[in-house]
């Protein structure tokens, strides 16, 4: 049996999927899990948050807030969770950095809220680390 004998007598089960062949066995590979318009989204949430991380690095506090504010209102208005508490956290690090103290400690509780709805153990207790040197 030749490849192009093989390739025929095994079509049916496999499928051309999103430039691959996924088997038939498993129909949820049939259809990608995400269209290609929220790869941009998630990928659009990843720029502005490092790109905020690296201006807070830098100490471009201000215009680090400004990326935060951004990506925030992105996942707020794509109804996503996808970095939005490390938007929130990192634009109350940034609060803090610029010593206004009580406008953190409100984005720290509201990043700690968010992470804790994820059960992200790790991020909760940095958080609370971090207001503990506020208080």
């Amino acid at each position: 049996m030749g490849g192009s004998d093989w390739k025929k007598t095994r079509w049916p089960f496999f499928c051309w999927s999103v430039g691959r062949i996924q088997p038939l066995l498993f129909p949820n590979r049939l259809l990608p899990t995400t269209l290609p318009c929220q790869n941009i989204k998630c990928n659009l949430y990843r720029l502005l948050y490092s790109l905020a991380k690296f201006l807070s690095f830098e100490e471009a506090y201000a215009d680090s807030i400004q990326h935060c504010e951004r990506g925030s209102k992105l996942c707020l208005q794509y109804e996503s969770f996808y970095l939005y508490g490390e938007l929130t956290f990192q634009h109350g690090y940034n609060l803090m950095k610029l010593g206004q103290k009580k406008e953190a400690i409100v984005y720290f509780y509201k990043a700690r809220s968010i992470f804790q709805l994820q059960n992200n153990s790790d991020f909760v207790s940095y958080i609370d680390e971090e207001m503990s040197y506020l208080k």
